[in-house]
């Protein structure tokens, strides 16, 4: 028999092959027939081998083949966060809880910060609807975001919580990845004038615990990342949401916990005159509105793209528009002046554009 001559040089990028060269012994039959059989030997044992039937000596444990793990079972569903005995915005006495768990470090929690804050406080928190409980859930790859949760908690022993909470948003810019992150917490203690056992209970650790009690209950809640919420009502019972989603869907859930229809809009009088207004990316339509002086006037304001609000302070205007969805308000016309208005929810780079007035005229 010819025999098979093996190269070590690899196949070319041009297709030839040193197998295919002169001199190669492939086209031998007698070389085809011992690779056919071979072909056949090989998948005979795989075959049986596969199948835990490949014959074993007497004594030897039969093979085991792998089996598919079964699919895990759904994890039951997390119980509320308590409040714990963590700062609180609000009247004790609110009908809703929300808990946060947050990440001063975690941008995303900024954002939250940055842009749903201060509408939830104003709507919410400051008409003792609900009460807001901060609770502390540093991320282990954030590497400042522990002591920024223990600054929080030294300072509370000061009395300046929500000083240093707010202040850690808007400078965390200049600390989360500053290599002595307790050093910059420490001059913003001296900033709030916050006494100086601020210091040694940073330095001393003496609530790191405090903190990871809070990242501990947390997790058993299901809580994954940040920032994380829970929304409980009176009886006990609530719901969570995750990320920095848009007011909206607050809205929603604390509006259904409170028993308030969020869907439900003022009904119009039969002789009340109705103004329709459209909000988009990056406008209202029309951005002047004219009424007169103790004319029963409503608002319909539908939300063409995007989420946005229309404020108007000095009319106690504060609605949030939802695209697709038409939000009908009623514009106080008791008193005579010109009333700015602008977008006060998700309106990104463009709200300096989202302005206008409410005019009210005298008779």
């Amino acid at each position: 028999m010819t025999p098979l001559h093996w190269q070590e040089t690899a196949q070319k990028g041009d297709g030839s092959s040193p197998l295919s060269s002169a001199g190669s012994s492939i086209n031998n039959p007698w070389f085809a027939l011992s690779v056919g059989l071979m072909g056949l030997i090989v998948g005979f044992g795989l075959g049986k081998w596969r199948t835990g039937s490949f014959p074993v000596a007497a004594g030897t444990p039969p093979a085991q083949v792998a089996q598919a793990p079964a699919p895990p079972a759904p994890a039951p569903p997390a119980d509320p966060a308590g409040p714990d005995d963590d700062a609180m915005l609000g009247s004790k006495d609110a009908p809703v809880t929300l808990i946060e768990f947050v990440d001063y470090q975690c941008p995303f929690c900024k954002r939250f910060f940055d842009q749903t804050f201060a509408q939830l406080k104003t709507e919410y928190v400051d008409t003792g609807k609900v009460k807001l409980v901060m609770r502390d859930f540093p991320l282990s790859f954030h590497p400042n975001a522990q002591k920024a949760a223990e600054a929080t908690e030294c300072a509370q022993d000061g009395g300046k919580f929500w000083e240093m909470h707010d202040l850690l948003f808007a400078k965390q810019d200049e600390w989360a990845s500053a290599p002595d992150g307790a050093g910059l917490f420490r001059k913003y203690a001296t900033g709030l004038v916050l006494p100086k056992t601020f210091d040694s209970c940073l330095d001393t650790g003496k609530y790191a615990q405090e903190v990871k009690d809070d990242l501990r209950d947390g997790t058993t809640a299901g809580i994954s990342g940040t920032p994380g919420f829970w929304i409980v009502g009176k009886d006990g019972n609530g719901e969570q949401i995750s990320g920095a989603v848009p007011f909206s869907n607050f809205k929603t859930v604390i509006d259904t916990l409170l028993g308030v229809d969020a869907a439900a809009a003022p009904v119009p009088s039969a002789d009340a005159r109705t103004i329709k207004m459209t909000a988009e990316l990056w406008k209202f339509t029309p951005t002047v509105v004219r009424v007169k002086q103790g004319e029963k006037v409503m608002l319909a304001i539908t939300g063409v793209s995007g989420t946005h609000g229309l404020s108007v302070p000095g009319l106690g205007i504060n609605e949030t528009i939802i695209q697709g969805n038409t939000v009908s308000v009623a514009i106080p016309t008791d008193k005579t002046g010109t009333f700015d208005f602008r977008c006060s929810v998700q309106c990104g780079s463009g709200h300096n554009d989202m302005t206008g007035q409410i005019i009210v005229e005298a008779q």
